[in-house]
């Protein structure tokens, strides 16, 4: 079976089933793996930036071999089993059905009213401090969070199994988990976690660009602009820290003339975050299905392009 064939089906089981979460779900047992080698590298070497990059290196070895391992056993029992163990692998790896599922059972409990129970669901979606916050900025953390994580969850995965399969993919993963993990610009983690911070920012540099012009595209399939998407995205794309993170939103935030960004806290620590957007309409609760919406359709149009993308450079080689 073809790959393409096997990252659309692996796709569309996402789609609709989502992630089973449990101790020994891969993306799990990368992260277990990450913080073994963190805890053996820093008793090693005095260094954090260099145990940082020996970690990162350590963990993205392991995955690929581990990974090309599994494939390879698996292709001893035939082209079938190979090719079910593929798609399981980039099943894993894709999180469009839990980011719509999670950012959904927010606008639910909003609407219902439950504003206790929104700010525990939305809290599943940001690592800011979730307790305080009132519905407008219950609803502006869930629309950021599902403009953010489009990349990370979706469509940079996507672009990494098109690009070197499932072996690419769980690579990216790892980079990605380890980046969540050790990211953090504290005392802890402000060396340690450079290496996995910069590879992630890198790797995530020519998804997060085609999918934010993706957005734009997608725009007025809901009644949004593009024309304000691609403005706001060339205005205030650039302004987040993460040369990625800012995309993605400003382009969501142009495209439904909303802002986004402003004060944040966590841990008790007040943060400001860039501003993305013009304040042409309110915050509300239809802007989380909205952006569910465009999530959804930015990615099957992702999926789309890379796909052909693929096959014609494929047909080119074999004229």
């Amino acid at each position: 079976m073809i790959l393409e064939i096997q990252i659309i089906i692996a796709f569309i089981v996402d789609l609709f089933i989502g992630d089973p979460r449990s101790y020994t779900h891969p993306v799990t047992r990368i992260a277990t793996y990450a913080l073994f080698l963190e805890r053996s590298t820093r008793r090693l070497i005095p260094f954090s930036s260099l145990a940082g990059a020996i970690t990162v290196a350590g963990v993205v070895f392991g995955v690929g071999i581990i990974t090309w391992s599994i494939l390879w056993v698996s292709s001893l029992a035939g082209w079938w089993l190979q090719a079910l163990v593929s798609i399981a692998i980039m099943y894993y790896c894709f999180a469009t059905h839990d980011l719509s599922k999670h950012a959904k059972q927010v606008e639910t409990a909003l609407q219902s009213g439950d504003v206790k129970l929104s700010r525990q669901l939305v809290g599943r979606l940001v690592g800011r401090d979730t307790k305080n916050l009132d519905e407008t900025e219950i609803i502006r953390g869930c629309v950021e969070s599902v403009a953010e994580n489009l990349v990370d969850g979706v469509t940079a995965p996507l672009f990494y199994a098109a690009l070197a399969g499932p072996i690419g993919v769980a690579i990216y993963k790892s980079v990605n988990t380890m980046d969540s993990l050790f990211g953090y610009k504290n005392k802890k983690y402000i060396e340690f976690g450079w290496a996995p911070a910069r590879l992630d920012d890198l790797l995530n540099y020519i998804p997060a660009r085609i999918t934010a012009a993706t957005v734009v595209i997608t725009s007025p399939l809901f009644g949004l602009t593009s024309s304000g998407a691609w403005k706001t995205l060339r205005r205030d794309g650039q302004k987040h820290a993460s040369p990625n993170s800012g995309l993605t939103e400003a382009a969501f935030a142009g495209s439904m003339g909303i802002r986004l960004g402003g004060i944040n806290f966590y841990e008790g620590v007040e943060k400001k975050a860039p501003y993305m957007g013009d304040n042409f309409n309110v915050l509300s609760v239809r802007h989380i299905g909205l952006a569910v919406k465009l999530m959804l359709a930015t990615s099957v149009l992702f999926l789309m392009t890379m796909i052909t993308i693929k096959v014609l450079i494929l047909s080119l080689f074999l004229i």
